[in-house]
Parts: C-alpha cells; sequence; structure tokens
C-alpha cells in the first residue's frame, strides 16, 4: 500500500492475516489459529464488559470470523455493533501461478504484461534491473530511509509519515525482524538507480505487503511500483513460498496482480444511544452520497 496506514491498522491487519494463512497451514498452524482466536475472543469478553457509556472498541480489517465472534459477544454484554468501512483484501496464492506452470508473468492479463514488458524494456535502459534483498540491519534501515523520502515526496502531509512517532516505531520493528527473517526489505535496481522500496512481512511461507516506496517519474510508461512487486512476487515464488498478500487498501496495481481476495470489516462496538444512531444514519447518508456521485461520473465519462 503507498498511501496513509496507521502503524496500528496495518499491524492488526498482519496478525489477522497471519491467522488467515495459518489457517491453511499445517496441523500446528491450525492449532495455532484456534488458540490465537481464543484469545480473541477471551480479550473481546474482557474490554466489552468494560466499555463505559460513551467508550467505543473499534476493531480494523477483521475477517468474517471475528466479526462474527464480535457481534455475539457485543450481544451477550446487550453492546450493538455497527460496519464503519468494508473492503476487499487482494492476495497472490501461488498454488494456483503453479499450478499453470509456475510462470507467473503469464497468469497476468494482456494489458498487465505489456505494461510491464514495456516498463522493463525502458527501465534496461539505464542497466539490469534486478530486486536486491536488504540482508543486514544496516541496509534495511538505509532502504527504509529511501522509501520515507519516496513516500513523503508523494503522499506529503497525507503519508504516514507525517504522524512523528511512525518512523522510530518500525525503525525498531525493522532492526528486530530482519535479523529474524520476519521483515523482508527491498530495493528495486535500475542500473544504480533505486526505483522503488517494499516493506513486507514473511511468515510461514506468506509475503504480506505493508508499505512501499516508489521513484515516479514524468513518462507514465515507466511503472515503479508495478515492477516492484512482480519481481518481489517471483522472488517469493522461486523461494518456494506460498503467496504474497497485499493487505487492505485501494491501489490500483492490486486487482491486476492479485488472484485471489477475502473479506475485511472495520466495525465499532459500543452501548446504543441517540447519538450513536444519528452518526450511524449521517454515515450511511454520505456513503450513499459518495455512491450516486460515483456512478454519476461514470454515466459521465
Amino acid at each position: 500500500m503507498e498511501g496513509a496506514r496507521s502503524a496500528g491498522d496495518s499491524l492488526i491487519l498482519f496478525v489477522l492475516a497471519l491467522d488467515r494463512h495459518l489457517a491453511t497451514a499445517s496441523p500446528e498452524g491450525r492449532a495455532t489459529t484456534r488458540s490465537r482466536r481464543s484469545g480473541v475472543k477471551q480479550g473481546l469478553e474482557a474490554l466489552t464488559h468494560r466499555l463505559r457509556h460513551s467508550d467505543q472498541l473499534v476493531l480494523s480489517g477483521i475477517d468474517p470470523d471475528l466479526e462474527l465472534a464480535a457481534c455475539r459477544t457485543a450481544g451477550r454484554a446487550r453492546l450493538v455493533t455497527e460496519v464503519k468501512q468494508a473492503d476487499t483484501a487482494r492476495w497472490i496464492d501461488f498454488a494456483k501461478v503453479r499450478q499453470q506452470g509456475g510462470n507467473y508473468r503469464a497468469t497476468l492479463g494482456r494489458n498487465t504484461r505489456q505494461a510491464v514488458s514495456r516498463a522493463m524494456r525502458l527501465y534496461a535502459e539505464r542497466g539490469p534491473v534486478e530486486l536486491r534483498i536488504m540482508e543486514t540491519t544496516t541496509e534495511a534501515l538505509a532502504a527504509f530511509d529511501l522509501l520515507a523520502d519516496f513516500h513523503q515526496s508523494r503522499w506529503g502531509r497525507k503519508g504516514c509519515f507525517a504522524n512523528p512517532s511512525f518512523r522510530p516505531f518500525h525503525e525498531e520493528l525493522i532492526a528486530r525482524g530482519v535479523p529474524m527473517g520476519a521483515v523482508r526489505i527491498s530495493r528495486t535496481m535500475a542500473g544504480d538507480q533505486t526505483i522503488g522500496v517494499l516493506y513486507n512481512f514473511v511468515h510461514d511461507g506468506h509475503v504480506l505487503n505493508y508499505q512501499g516506496g516508489f521513484l515516479y517519474e514524468r513518462d507514465g510508461r515507466l511503472k515503479p511500483g508495478l515492477i516492484s512487486h512482480v519481481l518481489s512476487i517471483e522472488d517469493s515464488i522461486a523461494r518456494g513460498e506460498r503467496g504474497y498478500d497485499f493487505l487492505a487498501g485501494p491501489a490500483g496495481h492490486k486487482s491486476h496482480l492479485a488472484n485471489a481476495e477475502h473479506a475485511m470489516k472495520w466495525i465499532a462496538i459500543g452501548r446504543d444511544s441517540p447519538e450513536r444512531r444519528i452518526e450511524a444514519k449521517l454515515r450511511r447518508a454520505k456513503g450513499m452520497l459518495r455512491t450516486i456521485a460515483t456512478n454519476l461520473n461514470q454515466a459521465a465519462a
């Protein structure tokens, strides 16, 4: 994801994605998932019983199983739940790629393949195009600094790095995660020039794309984000891993690169009140107006 994302929301998405992947992995993984979700349910019970009248418990990016558990827990505590946002997280299931021969680019749509090939040819004029994994903490932190520069130049105050606590939190996370193999940071190189940096988590054969920063140029045929993700996905396939998850977010490349998806919701749990009902109605009205505006724009296009 290239846009703003809070550290808290993203780490919640990361944990939930691990749960989903563990659930389809080994018997030990499924047992781990059951144990973790049992703990989550117990935590929900404790939190909902401590909610004061004006409090809300917001669960970000949860899957249908956890949503059901949260609604049941809220019902037992005589609380109400409200869906604040719904989204779809897209990912690449490598089993599907291997079933089609293992050539990831060959599984992409024609327009996407052409865009990749054209961008690769243009970048190759500068030198070899390759993905370099940052093997040491020092390399990873230097690449993270460059990611921050790319990100800020594109998003400015809307970017996640505008939060002063974001950077030191992730620097510590990278310092701990790189030696363990839980964090993977890569540079996409065109000759001696870095055109993209990806910051991913890795667990049990699954890569979870957390953040990226890219060198955008005036020539629209140059697509640093697309090339960075394609090379990272191919690297992950070559390592024998199982999947590459984009997590939630609207970035356009996700629908073109993914071959699977799963639903996610953001819900709020709280005590019923006139103010909360009014807020919910206003939110629904805003959503309806946004849908109407989108339909009108599409009709006019």
